[in-house]
């Protein structure tokens, strides 16, 4: 988003192909506002915003208590994926009980499945939830919790 003369198509559609096979995670927004207030004006700034970098979706989470299987399906609905290790942990009553996953393995667009045997320590009546080093929210309505403790009580 330069302020040179434009010599390309920056449509919503082009430029959102664009981010997409580019796999995007930045944009700087504060450089060339005519084309910033152009995506605004034709409704894909916000898809844009939205869409830049990892987004981690928490699709689906089945616990079976007898055999204390957890499966979880994690999206990545973002344009970009992870450029760092972030080890996924599962939590239990406030304390990391096992790593799961590596976030930064989930590239953009994938569709993630995760079946762990849960050891027998784990409190799942205090609810589970996930949590990364460096703070990384999901992007669900929940964020990062799996299972509150007081459903877990119904």
């Amino acid at each position: 988003t330069c302020g040179l003369p434009q010599r390309y198509d920056y449509s919503c559609n082009t430029m959102i192909a664009y981010f997409k096979a580019a796999r995007l995670s930045l944009l700087h927004a504060h450089y060339f506002q005519p084309t910033i207030s152009q995506w605004r004006e034709n409704g894909c700034l916000f898809e844009i915003q939205k869409k830049l970098g990892y987004r981690y979706v928490i699709r689906e989470m089945k616990f079976t208590a007898k055999k204390m299987l957890l499966e979880l399906r994690i999206d990545n609905v973002g344009w970009g994926g992870a450029h760092i290790s972030r080890p996924l942990y599962l939590v239990s009553n406030g304390q990391r009980v096992l790593k799961l996953a590596d976030l930064a393995d989930f590239s953009p667009g994938s569709s993630n499945l995760i079946q762990v045997n849960l050891p027998q320590v784990v409190v799942i009546q205090a609810g589970l939830s996930l949590e990364t080093d460096d703070g990384v929210g999901f992007s669900n309505q929940t964020g990062n919790v799996l299972v509150r403790s007081s459903l877990m009580s119904q």
